[in-house]
């Protein structure tokens, strides 16, 4: 491998089935085939390539503090508030579980129906994938929710899907990120 760069073609996303999952090494991931996927996740199913994963950060500049004789004698960073959006395009009950949280699915209509809901807590990893290369991104402790409301646009619908990245759970890091690793076929 020349490079440790990657494209954003073309990625997947999984969200851990329990409030907490380690991480998992994504160099044997093919997004098309869902026997290559890690036991214990799942995905929100198909999303969309024109809005793909965005990420977002609130807060963490830095502050100098200026003594009367110099600038800059000392620093401060203030905290930060980072979160993401999916936009989704399946229409299905795991996906609107995690939208509305504390919603009943009605097997005879085959419906999701909720009043008030909640967020759900999760592990959330992305595999980035471009031809033989895989890399990717973990966060531990993610509050999942409805982001904006669905999009009725010239394509397919959208729905939005935001995750508040937590604090982590004690000895266990809030962001795990993957160097870029050759794929190798399970």
């Amino acid at each position: 491998m020349k490079s440790r760069t990657i494209p954003t073609g073309r990625g997947i996303i999984f969200i851990s089935n329990d409030p907490s999952a380690e991480p998992f090494d994504p160099k044997s991931i093919n997004p098309a085939d869902a026997a290559t996927y890690p036991s214990g996740w799942t995905t929100p199913g198909l999303t969309s390539k024109d809005n793909k994963l965005s990420l977002e950060k609130e807060g963490g500049e830095t502050e100098s503090y200026h003594a009367w004789e110099l600038d800059a004698v000392d620093s401060e960073m203030a905290s930060a508030a980072e979160s993401f959006t999916i936009k989704t395009l399946e229409q299905n009950k795991s996906v609107w579980e995690l939208l509305h949280a504390g919603g009943d699915w009605d097997d005879e209509l085959k419906a999701y129906q909720y009043t008030d809901t909640h967020t759900v807590v999760r592990s959330v990893q992305v595999v980035f994938v471009a031809g033989n290369k895989r890399g990717g991104v973990y966060w531990n402790q993610v509050a999942m929710s409805e982001g904006d409301p669905m999009e009725l646009g010239d394509g397919l619908v959208e729905q939005s899907l935001r995750g508040s990245i937590l604090a982590p759970l004690e000895g266990k890091h809030r962001v795990v990120r993957f160097q870029v690793r050759e794929y190798e076929k399970a």
